[in-house]
């Protein structure tokens, strides 16, 4: 296949017809200035690539590849510093005193995205009143305050800044029409329609949300999309006369917040849901049932004109002579539609996005995202400061009206209408990110639900990710996939990721392999890798978990093999229940709860015996070794480096692990084999250097010197 550099020409000339390749130049000395300008060109096979300077834009891709061998390219040239940014800089700043300047943007210029309104928030998310948005003084974020007294007060280690958003904001206010009840069987009694007198029917709202009112004004629930009418199901009890809800979709209110005589409150549990208390009648409807509440789209509000008013503190610093830049767009790498596939990107800096929370029900927008496609190639980028996730290989948004209840049982019936929407190793998934550099994202670096399957994560270095708490709820963490059926996680560097854990493999991530990672100082919940609701089978094979808390696991037929584990290890149980899967498929074979046991742990370092406790199903363990105290981790500048004491005591023989060995997964019925179906032997350590098949020996090293040992561990050399 020819290559050949675009001419002048060919830019006017429609691409459909070239049958060879072409190269689209994308450059201040080229005729195309933007990226989203080569990407209405380019057809299958052909290569972007874009040189040197900052690029502000959203780059949409309109169309994939046609195959792994005909795929759309996007690289930055060779050697030349590329930037695709989601802020724009922003002079005019007028100061009001102090520390604290002012500017007022109007609202056109952010076009149909306005991130300063867009809260974050979604299903399983914790609302804390932030926006998407960020200010940012030379590269680094500001954080946001929720009220404007703080930024006029003389600022603190972490500067602040607060926006007040002008013109109309339909988005925030709907209107509660009725209360259905339906009961068990799903037979409807009759509607209840809304009251704001005491003692009739309906909840009592004796003032708004939103700007004051009257009752019966237009009243303000996050989370709902207010552009038409729409139910939103709650759950009730009756307690003493009034009804206790619990918010299990859609409306996510923010921690303390008050909607009139309506008090919200969190209760107890990861999950942390929402309730409230509202006088009713003993007879409005059944008790323990399921409700309906019927809103209508809001009327809207307004607010100080048409404008978006931002003040923000730079101590010492005039912003107008500065490099300060604000939020502007909600990605810079995403396609908006779905099954745009076999795209490549990189070598770009990526950064600055006010990305979304997106939800495990949701629509996933990353700062770059594959959007429910197949076969992306992520490579060589650098990633950083996105509001929520980093890299997103996520799913597809469903229907207001189809969205399940946040439950376990609904993300079962999210699973069920993704399959009926095209869910399958030949439509989605089987993405490559590799070798990119993430950092400061506050969801995750790498997120995906369902759209993750098949894929292969390798060679990233992921740090200082979700540390702030401005994002707050399940999902957050380094690492995070639901779904990822067949899914390779390997010589990856993940460090200084807080919330959960620093990688997160959450229901069905069946026959995934997790293999020769670094990971250390994760202070998350879970620490260094969480294994949540699994049935098995999967491999976690020559890892080093270096964190506090190591390895945590709610899940069955894990086998944990030739590690090197430094912190705490927990084992439990859980009772929801949830998939397993046929072998290297994301159809559904069955349901079943966590019991907690049928792990394999062999060929480990321990810092002590694993406690497997009581389990209904049995667990081996055999060859483990105790962890030398005195094990360290330090950073040089030629990369990290471990200091580990080898036991000259240590005669212990031990097995080579195989397929054989580990045998079938109990509850899966599925056998341990690599996720392309191949036998597996566990006979290369951490480098990929081979092992002693007659011993091969504790721990991810191959051929440790008795004594101690100093290993530069990343960046990372494979023996080839």
């Amino acid at each position: 296949m020819i290559k050949q550099t675009i001419s002048i020409a060919l830019v006017m000339v429609s691409t459909a017809g070239l049958s060879s390749a072409k190269e689209i130049h994308v450059g201040a000395d080229h005729p195309l200035k933007t990226i989203s300008a080569a990407a209405e060109l380019a057809q299958p096979g052909d290569t972007i690539t874009v040189h040197a300077g900052v690029y502000r834009e959203r780059v949409d891709p309109p169309r994939g590849g046609t195959s792994d061998t005909s795929r759309i390219t996007y690289q930055a040239a060779p050697g030349e510093k590329v930037v695709i940014t989601g802020a724009e800089p922003r002079k005019g700043w007028e100061k009001v005193g102090g520390d604290t300047w002012k500017v007022v943007v109007p609202n056109s210029y952010f076009g149909n995205f306005n991130p300063f309104r867009d809260k974050i928030q979604g299903e399983w998310c914790e609302p804390t009143g932030r926006h998407a948005a960020s200010v940012y003084l030379n590269g680094e974020w500001l954080e946001e305050s929720l009220t404007l007294d703080p930024v006029l007060k003389p600022a603190g280690k972490s500067p602040l800044w607060f926006a007040e958003v002008g013109g109309t904001a339909t988005q925030d206010s709907a209107r509660l029409l009725a209360i259905k009840s339906f009961d068990v069987d799903g037979r409807s009694v009759p509607s209840l329609p809304y009251s704001s007198k005491k003692g009739e029917v309906g909840p009592v709202l004796e003032e708004t949300c939103v700007g004051g009112g009257q009752p019966g004004d237009w009243v303000a629930y996050e989370g709902i999309d207010l552009s038409k009418e729409q139910t939103i199901a709650i759950q009730a009890s009756l307690v003493a006369g009034s009804c206790e809800i619990e918010f299990i979709a859609g409306l996510g209110a923010a921690e303390a917040e008050s909607l009139g005589r309506v008090t919200i409150a969190k209760t107890g549990g990861m999950q942390k849901r929402r309730t409230f208390t509202a006088p009713l009648r003993a007879t409005s409807f059944p008790a323990n049932k399921t409700l309906y509440m019927l809103f209508s789209p809001g009327a809207g509000q307004k607010i100080a004109g048409d404008n978006t008013t931002i003040w923000a503190q730079f101590p010492g610093v005039d912003p107008n002579d500065a490099d300060v830049e604000i939020s502007k767009r909600q990605s810079v790498f995403y396609p908006s539609k779905t099954g745009i596939n076999n795209i490549t990107v990189r070598g770009f800096e990526l950064c600055r996005a006010a990305t979304p929370w997106g939800g495990a029900m949701s629509e996933q927008v990353g700062l770059i995202g594959t959007h429910w496609s197949k076969g992306w190639i992520i490579e060589n980028n650098h990633i950083h400061h996105s509001m929520c996730k980093g890299v997103s290989l996520g799913r597809y948004e469903l229907p207001a009206a189809e969205r399940p209840p946040e439950s376990a049982p609904g993300f079962v019936k999210s699973m069920e209408l993704a399959l009926r929407d095209g869910w399958s190793k030949e439509k989605v998934g089987s993405h490559i990110v590799r070798n990119n550099r993430i950092h400061h994202c506050e969801k995750n670096a790498i997120h995906g639900s369902l759209g993750a399957a098949f894929s292969e994560i390798s060679g990233n270095e992921i740090h200082d990710i979700a540390l702030t708490g401005w994002v707050r709820g399940p999902d957050t963490g380094g690492i995070k996939f639901l779904g990822g059926v067949d899914m390779v996680i390997r010589d990856n560097h993940i460090h200084h990721c807080g919330a959960f854990s620093g990688i997160w493999l959450d229901w069905s991530c069946q026959g995934a392999l997790v293999e020769g990672n670094l990971l250390h100082d994760n202070n998350g919940h879970h620490g260094d890798l969480f294994l949540e609701m699994q049935h098995g089978p999967m491999l976690v094979v020559n890892n080093i978990l270096l964190s506090r808390y190591s390895l945590a696991i709610n899940s069955e037929g894990m086998a944990i093999v030739n590690n090197l584990i430094a912190g705490k290890i927990r084992l439990f149980s859980d009772p929801r229940v949830t998939p397993f899967h046929p072998p290297h498929a994301v159809s559904i074979a069955g349901l079943v709860a966590a019991c907690g046991g049928d792990h394999r742990f062999y060929n480990n370092l321990l810092p002590s015996p694993v406690d497997f406790g009581k389990r209904r199903l049995p667990s081996v363990e055999a060859g483990n070794a105790t962890l030398p105290k005195g094990t360290t981790l330090n950073r040089e500048p030629e990369g990290w480096r471990l200091t580990l004491t080898a036991d000259s005591t240590d005669s212990s023989e031990r097995k080579t692990v195989t397929t054989e060995l580990l045998g079938t997964a109990a509850l899966s019925n599925c056998t341990f084999e690599n996720p392309n179906g191949s036998p597996i032997t566990i006979d290369t350590d951490y480098f990929g250097k081979p092992r002693d098949p007659a011993n091969p020996g504790a721990g991810p090293f191959a051929g440790l010197k008795a004594g101690k040992n100093e290993i530069k561990v990343w960046p990372k050399k494979l023996s080839l």
